[in-house]
Protein backbone atom coordinates (compact mmCIF):
# COMPACT_ATOMS: atom_id res chain seq x y z
CA UNK A 1 0.00 0.00 0.00
CA UNK A 2 1.12 3.58 -0.66
CA UNK A 3 2.38 6.07 1.95
CA UNK A 4 0.11 9.06 2.57
CA UNK A 5 -1.84 10.81 5.30
CA UNK A 6 -4.57 8.79 6.96
CA UNK A 7 -8.04 10.29 6.45
CA UNK A 8 -8.91 9.77 10.12
CA UNK A 9 -5.83 10.39 12.29
CA UNK A 10 -3.88 12.43 9.65
CA UNK A 11 -0.63 10.56 10.40
CA UNK A 12 1.51 9.65 7.42
CA UNK A 13 1.57 5.88 7.12
CA UNK A 14 0.91 2.93 4.84
CA UNK A 15 -2.72 2.68 3.89
CA UNK A 16 -4.94 -0.23 4.87
CA UNK A 17 -8.04 -1.52 3.11
CA UNK A 18 -11.21 -0.56 4.99
CA UNK A 19 -14.64 -2.05 4.37
CA UNK A 20 -16.74 1.12 4.26
CA UNK A 21 -19.75 -1.01 5.15
CA UNK A 22 -18.29 -3.60 7.56
CA UNK A 23 -18.64 -7.24 6.57
CA UNK A 24 -20.25 -7.94 9.94
CA UNK A 25 -23.37 -6.00 8.83
CA UNK A 26 -23.26 -6.79 5.10
CA UNK A 27 -24.48 -9.96 3.40
CA UNK A 28 -21.81 -11.82 1.44
CA UNK A 29 -22.97 -11.21 -2.12
CA UNK A 30 -21.49 -9.60 -5.20
CA UNK A 31 -22.34 -5.92 -5.31
CA UNK A 32 -22.42 -3.44 -8.17
CA UNK A 33 -20.61 -0.26 -7.06
CA UNK A 34 -21.36 3.04 -8.78
CA UNK A 35 -21.04 6.76 -8.24
CA UNK A 36 -23.98 8.30 -6.38
CA UNK A 37 -24.77 10.43 -9.44
CA UNK A 38 -25.73 7.30 -11.39
CA UNK A 39 -28.36 6.52 -8.74
CA UNK A 40 -30.07 9.81 -9.56
CA UNK A 41 -29.65 9.56 -13.33
CA UNK A 42 -27.09 7.99 -15.66
CA UNK A 43 -26.52 11.32 -17.42
CA UNK A 44 -25.17 12.88 -14.22
CA UNK A 45 -21.92 10.92 -14.19
CA UNK A 46 -19.49 9.29 -16.59
CA UNK A 47 -17.76 7.23 -13.92
CA UNK A 48 -17.97 3.49 -14.70
CA UNK A 49 -19.51 0.92 -12.39
CA UNK A 50 -17.54 -1.99 -10.95
CA UNK A 51 -18.30 -5.30 -9.30
CA UNK A 52 -17.12 -5.85 -5.70
CA UNK A 53 -16.71 -9.50 -4.76
CA UNK A 54 -16.14 -8.99 -1.04
CA UNK A 55 -17.83 -5.71 -0.17
CA UNK A 56 -16.98 -2.12 -1.04
CA UNK A 57 -13.53 -1.06 0.20
CA UNK A 58 -11.29 2.00 0.14
CA UNK A 59 -7.60 2.26 1.07
CA UNK A 60 -7.55 5.69 2.68
CA UNK A 61 -6.82 4.98 6.36
CA UNK A 62 -3.84 3.60 8.27
CA UNK A 63 -3.60 0.15 9.83
CA UNK A 64 -3.96 1.50 13.37
CA UNK A 65 -7.24 3.28 12.61
CA UNK A 66 -8.51 0.31 10.61
CA UNK A 67 -7.61 -2.47 13.04
CA UNK A 68 -7.56 -0.82 16.46
CA UNK A 69 -9.84 2.22 16.33
CA UNK A 70 -12.48 0.73 14.05
CA UNK A 71 -12.04 -3.04 14.13
CA UNK A 72 -11.53 -3.41 17.88
CA UNK A 73 -13.02 -0.32 19.53
CA UNK A 74 -15.88 1.19 17.48
CA UNK A 75 -17.17 -1.26 14.85
CA UNK A 76 -18.36 -3.91 17.38
CA UNK A 77 -20.87 -1.38 18.74
CA UNK A 78 -22.04 -0.47 15.24
CA UNK A 79 -22.46 -4.18 14.52
CA UNK A 80 -24.45 -4.77 17.70
CA UNK A 81 -26.80 -1.88 16.93
CA UNK A 82 -27.47 -3.08 13.38
CA UNK A 83 -27.94 -6.72 14.36
CA UNK A 84 -30.28 -5.81 17.22
CA UNK A 85 -32.42 -3.72 14.87
CA UNK A 86 -32.41 -6.55 12.31
CA UNK A 87 -33.62 -8.99 14.98
CA UNK A 88 -36.41 -6.65 16.11
CA UNK A 89 -37.55 -6.17 12.52
CA UNK A 90 -37.79 -9.96 12.23
CA UNK A 91 -40.07 -10.06 15.28
CA UNK A 92 -42.15 -7.25 13.79
CA UNK A 93 -43.20 -9.48 10.89
CA UNK A 94 -45.15 -11.63 13.33
CA UNK A 95 -46.15 -9.17 16.06
CA UNK A 96 -46.86 -6.04 14.04
CA UNK A 97 -46.75 -2.55 15.49
CA UNK A 98 -45.63 0.92 14.55
CA UNK A 99 -42.24 0.96 16.28
CA UNK A 100 -39.40 -1.20 17.55
CA UNK A 101 -37.22 -0.84 20.63
CA UNK A 102 -33.56 -1.81 20.81
CA UNK A 103 -32.01 -1.94 24.26
CA UNK A 104 -28.55 -1.75 25.77
CA UNK A 105 -26.68 -0.27 22.82
CA UNK A 106 -23.70 2.07 23.01
CA UNK A 107 -25.14 4.64 20.63
CA UNK A 108 -22.22 7.04 20.95
CA UNK A 109 -19.64 4.52 19.76
CA UNK A 110 -21.94 3.30 16.97
CA UNK A 111 -22.32 6.85 15.63
CA UNK A 112 -18.59 7.45 15.98
CA UNK A 113 -17.96 4.31 13.90
CA UNK A 114 -20.25 5.56 11.12
CA UNK A 115 -18.45 8.92 11.24
CA UNK A 116 -15.09 7.18 10.83
CA UNK A 117 -16.29 5.24 7.79
CA UNK A 118 -17.52 8.50 6.26
CA UNK A 119 -14.04 9.96 6.73
CA UNK A 120 -12.48 6.84 5.21
CA UNK A 121 -14.34 7.33 1.92
CA UNK A 122 -12.57 10.46 0.59
CA UNK A 123 -9.61 10.01 -1.75
CA UNK A 124 -7.52 12.50 0.24
CA UNK A 125 -7.30 13.66 3.85
CA UNK A 126 -9.21 16.91 4.34
CA UNK A 127 -7.50 18.14 7.49
CA UNK A 128 -8.69 21.79 7.23
CA UNK A 129 -12.27 21.27 6.04
CA UNK A 130 -14.76 22.18 8.83
CA UNK A 131 -16.95 19.15 8.07
CA UNK A 132 -14.03 16.72 8.32
CA UNK A 133 -12.89 18.42 11.53
CA UNK A 134 -16.36 18.02 13.06
CA UNK A 135 -16.43 14.32 12.18
CA UNK A 136 -12.87 13.80 13.41
CA UNK A 137 -13.74 15.48 16.72
CA UNK A 138 -16.70 13.12 17.02
CA UNK A 139 -14.57 10.04 16.30
CA UNK A 140 -11.66 10.77 18.65
CA UNK A 141 -13.16 12.85 21.44
CA UNK A 142 -16.78 11.74 21.35
CA UNK A 143 -17.84 15.40 21.33
CA UNK A 144 -20.42 16.87 18.97
CA UNK A 145 -20.00 20.28 17.43
CA UNK A 146 -22.97 22.60 18.20
CA UNK A 147 -23.48 23.09 14.46
CA UNK A 148 -23.89 19.35 13.81
CA UNK A 149 -27.28 17.56 13.83
CA UNK A 150 -27.55 13.76 13.75
CA UNK A 151 -30.57 11.66 12.78
CA UNK A 152 -31.23 7.92 12.53
CA UNK A 153 -34.04 5.96 10.87
CA UNK A 154 -34.97 2.53 9.53
CA UNK A 155 -33.63 1.63 6.09
CA UNK A 156 -35.10 -1.80 5.14
CA UNK A 157 -33.57 -1.96 1.65
CA UNK A 158 -30.80 -3.94 -0.05
CA UNK A 159 -29.02 -0.85 -1.37
CA UNK A 160 -26.06 0.75 0.37
CA UNK A 161 -25.47 4.49 0.10
CA UNK A 162 -22.71 6.73 1.39
CA UNK A 163 -23.38 10.43 0.88
CA UNK A 164 -20.38 12.68 1.39
CA UNK A 165 -20.98 16.36 2.24
CA UNK A 166 -23.63 17.09 -0.37
CA UNK A 167 -25.52 20.37 -0.49
CA UNK A 168 -29.33 20.40 -0.50
CA UNK A 169 -31.11 23.61 -1.44
CA UNK A 170 -34.63 24.70 -2.37
CA UNK A 171 -36.10 27.22 -4.77
CA UNK A 172 -38.60 28.26 -2.09
CA UNK A 173 -37.95 31.36 -0.02
CA UNK A 174 -37.17 30.88 3.64
CA UNK A 175 -35.68 27.39 3.20
CA UNK A 176 -32.07 27.33 4.42
CA UNK A 177 -29.62 25.24 2.35
CA UNK A 178 -27.89 22.43 4.24
CA UNK A 179 -24.81 20.26 3.86
CA UNK A 180 -25.50 16.63 4.67
CA UNK A 181 -23.64 13.32 4.84
CA UNK A 182 -25.39 9.96 5.20
CA UNK A 183 -24.47 6.35 5.93
CA UNK A 184 -27.19 3.98 4.72
CA UNK A 185 -27.15 0.18 4.80
CA UNK A 186 -29.71 -2.35 5.96
CA UNK A 187 -31.38 -1.93 8.42
CA UNK A 188 -30.44 1.63 9.49
CA UNK A 189 -29.51 4.99 8.00
CA UNK A 190 -27.60 7.71 9.84
CA UNK A 191 -27.44 11.32 8.66
CA UNK A 192 -25.16 14.20 9.69
CA UNK A 193 -26.34 17.75 8.93
CA UNK A 194 -23.66 20.47 9.14
CA UNK A 195 -23.75 24.24 9.73
CA UNK A 196 -27.44 24.38 10.65
CA UNK A 197 -27.96 24.11 14.44
CA UNK A 198 -31.74 24.63 14.15
CA UNK A 199 -32.33 22.11 11.35
CA UNK A 200 -35.41 19.89 11.69
CA UNK A 201 -35.53 16.60 9.78
CA UNK A 202 -38.43 16.56 7.26
CA UNK A 203 -39.73 13.10 8.27
CA UNK A 204 -41.23 12.27 11.64
CA UNK A 205 -39.77 8.76 11.41
CA UNK A 206 -36.25 10.22 11.68
CA UNK A 207 -35.14 10.08 15.31
CA UNK A 208 -32.87 12.99 16.16
CA UNK A 209 -30.05 11.80 18.40
CA UNK A 210 -27.87 14.91 18.43
CA UNK A 211 -28.13 15.26 22.20
CA UNK A 212 -26.95 11.72 22.96
CA UNK A 213 -23.36 13.03 23.14
CA UNK A 214 -24.34 15.38 25.97
CA UNK A 215 -25.95 12.56 27.98
CA UNK A 216 -23.95 10.97 30.84
CA UNK A 217 -25.00 7.41 29.92
CA UNK A 218 -23.29 5.51 27.12
CA UNK A 219 -25.71 2.56 27.09
CA UNK A 220 -29.19 3.57 25.95
CA UNK A 221 -32.41 2.21 24.44
CA UNK A 222 -33.87 3.44 21.15
CA UNK A 223 -37.43 3.52 19.88
CA UNK A 224 -37.53 3.64 16.07
CA UNK A 225 -40.74 4.22 14.12
CA UNK A 226 -41.55 1.67 11.43
CA UNK A 227 -44.33 3.71 9.81
CA UNK A 228 -44.27 5.86 7.83
CA UNK A 229 -40.99 4.85 6.24
CA UNK A 230 -38.57 7.55 5.17
CA UNK A 231 -38.32 7.69 1.38
CA UNK A 232 -35.68 5.28 0.10
CA UNK A 233 -33.93 8.00 -1.94
CA UNK A 234 -33.69 10.61 0.81
CA UNK A 235 -31.43 12.56 1.27
CA UNK A 236 -29.54 11.87 -1.97
CA UNK A 237 -32.64 12.87 -3.97
CA UNK A 238 -34.31 16.18 -3.07
CA UNK A 239 -37.84 16.72 -1.85
CA UNK A 240 -40.34 18.78 -3.87
CA UNK A 241 -38.88 22.07 -5.12
CA UNK A 242 -35.42 20.96 -3.97
CA UNK A 243 -32.06 20.48 -5.64
CA UNK A 244 -28.88 18.56 -4.84
CA UNK A 245 -25.48 20.23 -5.22
CA UNK A 246 -22.91 17.52 -5.95
CA UNK A 247 -19.12 17.35 -6.35
CA UNK A 248 -16.48 14.86 -7.48
CA UNK A 249 -16.67 12.79 -4.29
CA UNK A 250 -20.37 13.09 -3.53
CA UNK A 251 -20.72 9.46 -2.57
CA UNK A 252 -21.18 5.86 -3.62
CA UNK A 253 -24.09 3.48 -4.17
CA UNK A 254 -23.92 -0.32 -4.08
CA UNK A 255 -26.59 -2.93 -4.78
CA UNK A 256 -26.62 -6.75 -5.04
CA UNK A 257 -25.51 -7.99 -8.44
CA UNK A 258 -26.44 -11.19 -10.27
CA UNK A 259 -24.89 -12.05 -13.62
CA UNK A 260 -28.01 -13.44 -15.31
CA UNK A 261 -27.61 -15.10 -18.70
CA UNK A 262 -30.28 -14.59 -21.31
CA UNK A 263 -32.13 -17.64 -22.56
CA UNK A 264 -31.24 -19.57 -24.71
CA UNK A 265 -27.82 -20.17 -23.18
Amino acid sequence: MSMRRCNICLRRSKMSRDHIFPRSITKKVQRRVSDIGRRLGAALTSKPTKIAQNGYTESNICEHCNNSLLGTYLDPHLTKLYKDVDRELGYLKFLGGGSIIVRDVDLKKAIRAASAHLLAYSKQAHYKAPIARDLRRLVFKGKRSPRLRIGIWLFPYKDQVLLNSVGIASILKGVTPITISAYKTYPLAIAFVFDNPTYTFPFKSVLEISNCFEMPDDIVSLRLMTVPLVHQLWPEAPLDSGMVLMHNESGVHTQPYMNLKQYPY
